[in-house]
């Protein structure tokens, strides 16, 4: 444990630029709290056909075509230069099978598998947690890592933490939303149980969102659980946490550390569920792109190319 909050802690150095340049991607490209549109009610809808690109065209055409968010651990820029955990992966295998790497940001992760059948892209890495109602649309890799859902909640108004400057700048530059800050409980909440008569806001979408409903049925009252629409993700979820416009969320417990370590008013425990599987995923008719990913993915997962110091030398360069 000792050894992994030393890692952390050099990571939220570079982290740190890596959020505000987040945020400022955000700002830029107007995300937002938003109600579904279009786009969005796309990814309910069943996918259409996937376009036959498999290793050997992709190998003959040279390029790597990888579908991305812009976050602080997939993909982010770092003055100047492409950055972030999956990506420094897909660099590697990209490099290895002497293919050009090309990232495609996508705004809107909901409409994103029916992108990849379409052929914008030959890979999705946006660290997806498997759902079971998506494993007849795509095809899934071997894991790239596990991870814990952990619930994320403020332990202190940012007025009253001791945040550094350029946070509380991050803090105050958040859009303001139509509800009032809420406020903060003067207990926090310690077990997954006591989250019983709770909201949880969510991604829509998100996985946890099953997580959440089988943690209700083993406690003594009803989680309510509130998806919101939009491009809203994970990180600017915990950052209305840190701010104060929302509750509670739950995110991945190795993102949520990163961001505890920046946002020094939130907590992130209790863990609600499970340890599981952070994949990438693939058309279903890319046999030999999947075939070949799980062989390096296995090849390479002891090695140092997984591991955080690795990224961290990197980044401090």
């Amino acid at each position: 444990m000792t050894i992994r909050r030393i890692l952390i802690a050099s990571l939220v150095v570079v982290l740190s630029f890596a959020l505000i340049s987040y945020v400022r991607y955000l700002k830029h490209h107007n995300v937002q709290f938003a109600d579904e549109g279009p786009v969005e009610a796309a990814g309910d809808m069943p996918l259409d056909p996937p376009i036959d690109r498999d290793l050997h065209a992709i190998q003959q055409r040279g390029t790597l075509t990888v579908l991305a968010p812009y976050n602080s651990t997939t993909y982010f820029l770092y003055r100047g230069e492409p950055m972030g955990y999956e990506y420094e992966l897909l660099k590697a295998f990209a490099r290895e099978h002497d293919l050009t790497l090309a990232i495609e940001v996508v705004k809107n992760q909901k409409s994103v598998f029916q992108r990849l059948n379409h052929g914008d892209g030959d890979l999705v890495a946006a660290r997806i947690v498997p759902k079971r109602e998506d494993e007849d649309k795509v095809s899934f890799t071997t894991p790239l890592y596990r991870t814990e859902p952990a619930l994320v909640q403020q332990k202190a108004p940012p007025d009253r933490a001791h945040l550094s400057e350029p946070v509380k700048k991050d803090i105050e530059s958040e859009p303001a939303d139509l509800n009032s800050p809420i406020e903060v409980q003067a207990r926090l909440i310690t077990k997954p149980s006591q989250l019983g008569g709770e909201t949880v806001i969510l991604p829509k979408g998100s996985a946890y969102r099953r997580t959440l409903i089988e943690l209700a049925d083993e406690i003594s009252g009803d989680i309510n659980v509130v998806e919101v629409g939009g491009k809203i993700d994970d990180e600017a979820l915990i950052n209305k946490v840190a701010k104060g416009d929302i509750e509670y969320t739950v995110a991945q417990d190795n993102l949520a550390e990163l961001k505890e370590a920046y946002f020094t008013n939130i907590k992130i425990r209790p863990i609600i569920g499970p340890t599981h599987r952070v994949v990438w995923a693939i058309r279903k008719n890319s046999p030999q792109l999947l075939k070949e990913l799980n062989r390096w993915i296995q090849e390479k997962k002891n090695g140092v190319l997984f591991q955080i110091p690795e990224m961290v030398d990197r980044l401090l360069e």
